[in-house]
């Protein structure tokens, strides 16, 4: 697996050029890694009067999400130093890559992430054992900036 490059929301990335870490504490790199799933939306606030064409919308809700599937021996040593209820810490996680035929690299923070869900999986033939972490995540920031305001106050909203 080691030679395998990592998947990068379903595209391959440069394998030697990909870290993971969960609490700038616990780096997984390209060995520890299969692949990684991320995205978020923002989906406006739609609000009606009594005319049928809706109002202006708000800002919205924000949602993001993050899946990590990595060698079952990499997570297993993760968890291995969490305390007992591991899924209730919340930390905040970091990849960093360069996608192929790129030269700058991609920083990607997940703020406040924890782990909602774990699938495990056996595996037949050459591959190894994996283990498909879910994340529930409040806010993602890529290279520093994020679809959603950190501050609603410093938003303006066009006006009609």
């Amino acid at each position: 697996m080691a030679n395998t490059p990592v998947v990068v929301n379903g595209l391959y990335a440069d394998h030697n050029s990909l870290r993971f870490s969960i609490d700038e504490g616990s780096d997984f790199f390209s060995s520890h890694l299969v692949s990684i799933s991320y995205g978020d939306k923002l989906t406006p606030s739609n609000s009606y009067g009594t005319h049928s064409v809706k109002l202006p919308s708000g800002v919205g809700q924000y949602s993001a999400e993050l899946s990590v599937t990595f060698v079952k021996e990499a997570w297993d040593d993760f968890i291995s130093r969490q305390e007992d209820g591991y899924g209730t810490l919340v930390r905040n996680s970091n990849l960093t890559y360069v996608p192929r035929n790129n030269l700058t690299s991609i920083n990607i923070d997940f703020i406040e992430a924890r782990v909602t869900d774990e699938k495990y999986s056996s595996s037949a033939g050459q591959g190894g054992l994996v283990v498909e972490v879910v994340f529930e995540v409040r806010q993602i920031f890529k290279n520093g900036i994020s679809i959603a305001p950190t501050d609603n106050d410093t938003i303006v909203l066009p006006r009609r």
